[in-house]
Order: C-alpha cells, then sequence, then structure tokens
C-alpha cells in the first residue's frame, strides 16, 4: 500500500484527518516560566479557577508529584510548593498549576484548534492573574498507543523506517519482547521534536505518562517543544503552540500508512 505523501520535516501544510477511534490516549501542553509566588498559595490558584470556573469548575490540591517536560524528556517531580489541579466535570481535562509551570491535559482531544483554544484561554489568565514576565520552555507532547489488532498489525501501519526491531528476523528461539527508539530532531529555528517509539510487552510502563496496559502494545510519543525564552505573551505563545502541534502532526502523518486512516476511521 503506497505511503502517506507528507515529509516529516517539510513547510507544505498538513491538513488535519478526523478519526474516530484514534490511538490517541494523551496530549498534553505545558509553559514554563520563572517561579511566581502567587501561585503557590491558594488564593492564587483560586483566582485562576474564577476566571476558568465555567470550564474547570473543580479545584483539588494535588500531590507534590508532577510530569515535568525537559529537554531529556519525561519525569516525575517533587514539587517544593503546592499543586493545584483544575478539573472539568467529568475528569477529561486538567490544568495544573504551580509556580512555576502550567500544563493543560486531556483524554478527551477533539481537535487541535480545539485544545489550543482551551491553552489560549488558560494563559490568558495566567498572565493576568500571575503575570509572568517570560516562559522559559513551551511543549506540545502527543501520546499514541496502539493495541489489539493495531499493536499485532503494526507493521502494516506505519512505515518500514518505523519498524526498527520489529525488522530483526525471529525463531522458536527467541521472541522480541521490547523495544525502543528514541530521536532528537532540532530544526533550525531551533524548535525540537522528541520522538519515541516502540513495542511493549504488557503491564510494562516505560513512563509516568504513559499508561501500562494488560497486553501488547505499540507506543509513537511526540514531543514538539522549544525551550529558547521569550516575553510571556498569551497570543505568541498560542500561535507557538499551534505551531509545535502542527509539527508533531506533521511526524505522525508521514510515520503512518494508510492502512492507519482505514484501521482508526472504522472502515475496513
Amino acid at each position: 500500500m503506497a505511503e502517506i505523501d507528507v515529509s516529516p520535516f517539510g513547510l507544505e501544510p498538513v491538513a488535519e484527518v478526523p478519526l474516530a477511534r484514534a490511538p490517541l490516549v494523551s496530549v498534553l501542553a505545558q509553559v514554563r516560566y520563572p517561579k511566581v509566588p502567587l501561585f503557590s498559595r491558594e488564593e492564587g490558584a483560586g483566582a485562576v479557577r474564577e476566571r476558568l470556573r465555567e470550564h474547570y469548575p473543580i479545584l483539588r490540591q494535588g500531590p507534590a508529584i508532577a510530569l515535568l517536560i525537559t529537554p531529556s524528556g519525561v519525569t516525575q517531580e517533587v514539587s517544593q510548593s503546592p499543586l493545584w489541579r483544575l478539573q472539568d466535570r467529568h475528569g477529561a481535562w486538567t490544568v495544573t498549576l504551580s509556580d512555576e509551570f502550567v500544563s493543560i491535559e486531556t483524554r478527551a482531544y477533539i481537535s487541535r484548534e480545539d485544545f489550543c483554544s482551551r491553552l489560549d484561554h488558560v494563559l490568558a489568565a495566567i498572565s493576568d492573574i500571575g503575570q509572568p514576565v517570560i516562559y522559559d520552555r513551551i511543549g506540545v507532547r502527543y501520546i499514541n498507543q496502539f493495541t489489539g489488532e493495531a499493536a499485532e498489525r503494526i507493521r502494516e501501519l506505519v512505515r518500514p523506517e518505523m519498524h526498527g526491531a520489529l525488522s530483526v528476523p525471529l525463531s522458536e528461539q527467541a521472541e522480541l519482547t521490547l523495544t525502543l527508539t528514541e530521536a532528537l530532531f532540532q530544526s533550525a529555528d531551533h524548535h525540537q521534536l522528541r520522538a519515541r517509539w516502540g513495542s511493549l510487552p504488557g503491564n510494562t510502563a516505560v513512563d509516568p505518562a504513559v499508561p501500562p496496559v494488560a497486553t501488547r502494545s505499540w507506543i509513537l510519543d511526540l514531543d514538539s517543544f522549544t525551550d529558547s525564552s521569550g516575553d510571556f505573551s498569551p497570543p505568541v505563545l498560542g500561535n507557538l503552540a499551534r505551531y509545535l502541534a502542527e509539527r508533531a502532526y506533521r511526524f505522525l502523518r508521514w510515520a503512518v500508512t494508510p492502512m492507519f486512516d482505514q484501521l482508526f476511521s472504522g472502515a475496513r
């Protein structure tokens, strides 16, 4: 079957293809900034909640462990300051606020523009209430997890360049239990894309943001980011988030085959 004609780092527009059963399990955007003491206090978190209560009416003080997205990857960080989590009524969307970062995460992704519009609202509230002067990093991360039939058919769903150790001939004396490939790409404008993909055995967690499943799975984790500082301007950050999200999507569209669209659209 012919590959999808998209270059992984080109400039041509890439249209979003809506898929009814996309393997996307989590989408996260995070903006880091120098310490804003107001956001370590309940009054600061409460002010943000009042601003965003139409969409995120539930405020909880979260555990001191947060996902930290850094140039070396995603780790769990024990925060010295409180973490505040604002959620919608169904728990599908979560805004996490600390004195050094704000993030928005969902497992109910609809489209890039819907996600980025929600990020716009969050950043406007952060700017008005906490008034950060600059940002230190912004990243948008997409985690895809193929399970069941999709995991068994992964060679049909992604390009040969993505097969990695799946291409190694096996026999009755050997089986492939785990394979992970990680690559970091930097563009001429200093934006970066960290891509990680591979096959995982059941009940295996390789990252705090990737939920383990009972059966074998295959992941494609794309973190598009820049750690170049700039003025904390919500319009500028919103445009940058859209650009970073488009870069991640471009890599996805290059990596998959037309069979990917057929399987996850529901068509056969």
